[in-house]
C-alpha cells in the first residue's frame, strides 16, 4: 500500500505511523508524505533525506533544525531549487547552496539573502536558467547591461525588470529585441519611437514564423501577413508599425479585410480614416460603435451600419436620423431596381 501513495500514513493506525521502515518506503514513493509523518520522525534526518529525495519541495514539512542542516536544503535544491524558499534564514546566506538552487531554477534567487541577489555571479547563473529571475535581482543588477542581456536572452519580456536607463539604451533594446520581438513592449518610449527598433522588431515576429525579410520587403510583407502581424504584436509594436512605417489606409484596410474585429486594435488616426472605418462597419455593423465621434457623423458610414443593422440608427445623432433612414431607404430601393 505504501507503495502506492505515502497520503497512507494519516490513516494508519498509530504503531504503523511510528514503523521506520514504513515510513521510510512512504516519504521516498512520494516525498510530499512527510507532512503526514509524526513530528518526531520529521527530526529524524534519513527520513527526511528520503523525502527532500524524491521531493525536494518536502523540505517544507521538515524539523526547523533539519531545514538548517546544509546536507538536507542541498539535497532538496538540488531536485528542486524553489525548496530554498523553507531552507533556514543561514542557509539562504550559503553561496554554495544559492548557486545550486538558481542553477536547477532561477527564479530560487527571489528567496536567497539580500547580499546574494546582489551577486554577480550568483545572479548571473540564475538569470541565464531563467529570464524572469531579473524581477528578483537588486537594483544594482537590473541597471548592470551584461545582466540585462542574458536574462532578455533567455526571456525577453524580463526587459520590463530592467532598469529605465538600460530600457532606453539602445544596444541592450536591440540585443532584446534580435532575440525576441516580445522585448519590444518594454523599451523606453524613445526606442519604441525608433525606424530601426521598428524594423528590427517586425522583422522578428516574421522570423519567428518562417518568413525571412529585409527592410526594403517589409511593408509588403507585414502588408500580406496582416492578419498574423496583427494578432502577434503586443500594443506597442502594432502601435509603431502604424505610426512610423507602413501607409496607415493600407495598413488599416489590410486589417478589417482580414479580421474586422481587429479594427478596436488600431491605433486612432487608423480608425479616423473613412475607407478604412467604412470598410470595418460594412463588415460588422457593431463595430460602429468603436468608430470615433466626428466619423461617426459621415453620411456613408452611418447609412452602412444601419442598412444592415436597423438598430444601430438609436446611435445615430438625432439630428442625422431622417436622412439616413432616406438614404438606406432609397439604397434598398436601387438594389431592388438593379435586381429586376
Amino acid at each position: 500500500s505504501a507503495r502506492r501513495c505515502g497520503a497512507i500514513l494519516p490513516l494508519a493506525p498509530a504503531r504503523l505511523q511510528e514503523d521506520l521502515e514504513l515510513v521510510e518506503t512512504c516519504v521516498s514513493q512520494q516525498g510530499s508524505a512527510l507532512r503526514f509523518v509524526l513530528p518526531t520522525l520529521r527530526e529524524n534526518k534519513d527520513i527526511v533525506l528520503k523525502a527532500v529525495s524524491s521531493s525536494g519541495l518536502a523540505l517544507e514539512h521538515a524539523n526547523e533544525k533539519l531545514r538548517d542542516d546544509e546536507e538536507v536544503v542541498l539535497r532538496a535544491v538540488q531536485g528542486a531549487g524553489l525548496a530554498l524558499e523553507f531552507a533556514s534564514e543561514r542557509l539562504r546566506a550559503v553561496r554554495r547552496i544559492v548557486q545550486v538552487a538558481v542553477s536547477q531554477d532561477g527564479c530560487a534567487i527571489q528567496y536567497a539573502a539580500t547580499e546574494l541577489r546582489d551577486n554577480d555571479e550568483v545572479v548571473k547563473s540564475a538569470v541565464q536558467v531563467s529570464g524572469q529571475a531579473l524581477k528578483h535581482v537588486s537594483p544594482r543588477l537590473r541597471n548592470v547591461q551584461e545582466v540585462v542581456v542574458l536574462a532578455a536572452r533567455k526571456h525577453p519580456q524580463a526587459l520590463q525588470y530592467a532598469s529605465p536607463e538600460l530600457r532606453s539604451d539602445r544596444a541592450t533594446v536591440i540585443d532584446a529585441v534580435s532575440a525576441s520581438f516580445k522585448a519590444f513592449e518594454f523599451a523606453g518610449p524613445e526606442l519604441r519611437a525608433d525606424p530601426e527598433v521598428i524594423r528590427l522588431a517586425a522583422r522578428q515576429l516574421l522570423s519567428t514564423n518562417g518568413l525571412q525579410v529585409s527592410n526594403e520587403e517589409l511593408p509588403e510583407a507585414i502588408e500580406k501577413n496582416v492578419l498574423l502581424v496583427s494578432k502577434e504584436s503586443g500594443q506597442q509594436l502594432l502601435a509603431a508599425l502604424q505610426t512610423g512605417l507602413l501607409t496607415t489606409r493600407a495598413f488599416g484596410l489590410a486589417v478589417v479585410k482580414h479580421d474586422p474585429q481587429l479594427y478596436r486594435k488600431l491605433e486612432e488616426h487608423v480608425k479616423a480614416d473613412a475607407e478604412v472605418s467604412l470598410e470595418a462597419v460594412r463588415r460588422v455593423p457593431e463595430l460602429f460603435l468603436d468608430i470615433p465621434f466626428p466619423m461617426r457623423n459621415k453620411l456613408a458610414i452611418q447609412v452602412a451600419a444601419v442598412a444592415q443593422r436597423a438598430e444601430m440608427v438609436s446611435f445615430v445623432l438625432p439630428t442625422d436620423v431622417k436622412r439616413v433612414l432616406a438614404a438606406v431607404e432609397q439604397e434598398k430601393a436601387l438594389a431592388k431596381s438593379a435586381a429586376c
